[in-house]
């Protein structure tokens, strides 16, 4: 591809692309999650448990490290 051949969208182009391709957090729907959750044994809830809290641990201290 040549310089010529590229063209670079202006700033509007750029933010109205950002707010088109925003996902929603609160559109997801959990239904399904709920279900399986409900039929997982106690070891498995108490895996992902241990899972997730670990992420989150992470997450806090690379956050307070950098921050």
């Amino acid at each position: 591809m040549s310089d010529d051949e590229i063209q670079p969208n202006d700033p509007q182009t750029l933010y109205r692309k950002w707010e088109e391709l925003q996902w929603n957090p609160f559109a997801i729907d959990f239904s399904r999650d709920r279900e399986q959750w409900a039929g997982m044994g106690e070891t498995d809830q108490g895996r992902i448990h241990w899972v997730l809290a670990s992420l989150m641990v992470a997450d806090e201290r690379i956050t307070t490290k950098f921050s």
